[in-house]
């Protein structure tokens, strides 16, 4: 079943409030095995909230709104969705004993008035944590759910109250998500190759949600596709098992350290063109400290020789950026922390630097197990930052696979 989200706002249209409720409201949502059709910000006035419910619900069976509810004369949402229904507002005495009792007042005034206002004929929630009730509307097979749009008081109303009321009141499919998550191959090539293994059909199924290095694979449906969207997964793991580091929400950087805590090897590392990138992402995940031993950030030709022993005529005929400089990065990494893993990286993040043999994005990457050693050369794009980023991601993911490999 469809359902669109409209956020009330002028404060989110200025950029002053980030607009976070959207997504905690789609994130539930989802969950329960509705279909977010839309998500739409609008400001706070009768043309914006009129146009944007007869466009919402030629998308949707369900709109949830959210902010616009205040007790100023400005929050004019409840006031205009009241009249888009052809409704009344009338007093509700509940409502109003709830404001007076979590305002600890005896008397009635203007804003406990003017929140204690409800569409005639609708559903009320009480707001336990705020003042705006939520209110719920049904007319002629369309379904409107104001919220309030205080994040503390929405987050409230949509897991106290509204996902259980949609449980009981809608029928919904359970919603069956499979994430993959794959590095070191761009979004297209991953589109290419699964559109040449699958059916039209089985890519519906399909969402991409990459990032600097990495890409998700989302395959989702509904539990009376389950049988089908299995066997996607397995194909698409058939196809990309190469690029593929986890089979669920995992970060890279998680991954990594719990193959290295389930074998009970350590790790450090050597890092130029990623300047402690990879360290911060390492010590990021609660409990590195068990198998992270530290890091050298040789950024100059000469922490490279003084801290990890490169020899100088190795970054003389090579230059710092080459795969020679690298290898012996990695080893005196191992040298250095005495560890069983070593990752080292030195690259060109731009946006100067470059030539013609060796230009901006060219990054090496050496990643050792005990004895093994692998190097990889990537030119990647971007600005100096993605490239930076993708090499981070790469480095982490190269280091996994070598342990996968090497059981």
């Amino acid at each position: 079943m469809n359902i669109s989200i409209l956020s009330i706002g002028n404060e989110i249209l200025t950029g002053k409030t980030i607009n976070t409720n959207a997504n905690f409201i789609a994130e539930n949502l989802n969950k329960i095995g509705f279909n977010v059709k839309e998500i739409l910000t609008i400001a706070d006035d009768k043309v914006s909230i009129r146009t944007a419910l007869d466009y919402l619900f030629t998308q949707s069976q369900i709109v949830v709104t959210s902010g616009g509810l205040g007790p100023t004369s400005d929050d004019i949402t409840k006031k205009e969705i009241s009249s888009y229904f052809n409704r009344h507002l009338v007093e509700n005495n509940e409502v109003a004993k709830s404001i007076m009792k979590l305002l600890k007042k005896n008397t009635m005034d203007e804003h406990i008035n003017l929140q204690s206002m409800i569409p005639e004929n609708s559903k009320y929630f009480i707001n336990r944590v705020g003042t705006a009730p939520a209110v719920l509307i049904e007319d002629k097979g369309r379904t409107l759910i104001m919220l309030p749009g205080v994040p503390k008081e929405m987050k409230y109303f949509i897991e106290n109250e509204i996902v259980p009321y949609l449980i009981k009141h809608y029928e919904v499919r359970k919603k069956i998500v499979y994430n993959v998550k794959t590095s070191t191959i761009p979004e297209v090539r991953i589109y290419e190759t699964l559109k040449n293994g699958l059916s039209e059909k089985d890519m519906s199924y399909i969402g991409f949600y990459p990032s600097y290095g990495i890409v998700d694979i989302r395959i989702s449906g509904t539990d009376k596709d389950a049988e089908r969207i299995l066997k996607i997964k397995k194909t698409v793991f058939n196809l990309l098992h190469k690029f593929i580091f986890t089979e669920d929400f995992r970060s890279v950087e998680q991954v990594l350290g719990d193959k290295l805590n389930e074998r009970g090897l350590t790790l450090g590392l050597g890092e130029s063109l990623t300047g402690g990138l990879i360290g911060e992402r390492i010590t990021s995940v609660p409990g590195s400290s068990d198998y992270f031993m530290g890091a050298a950030i040789t950024y100059s030709n000469k922490s490279k020789i003084d801290i990890l022993k490169v020899e100088s005529c190795t970054i003389e005929k090579y230059g710092a950026v080459s795969a020679e400089v690298c290898l012996e990065m990695v080893e005196g990494v191992k040298k250095r922390f005495n560890v069983d893993c070593a990752i080292a990286t030195t690259g060109i993040a731009g946006p100067g630097g470059g030539s013609k043999n060796k230009p901006v994005g060219l990054v090496f990457i050496g990643v050792s197990l005990f004895d093994k050693v692998i190097l990889k050369r990537y030119t990647l794009s971007g600005n100096r930052n993605m490239i930076r980023e993708r090499a981070t991601n790469y480095s982490i993911f190269n280091l996994i696979k070598l342990l996968e490999r090497s059981k």
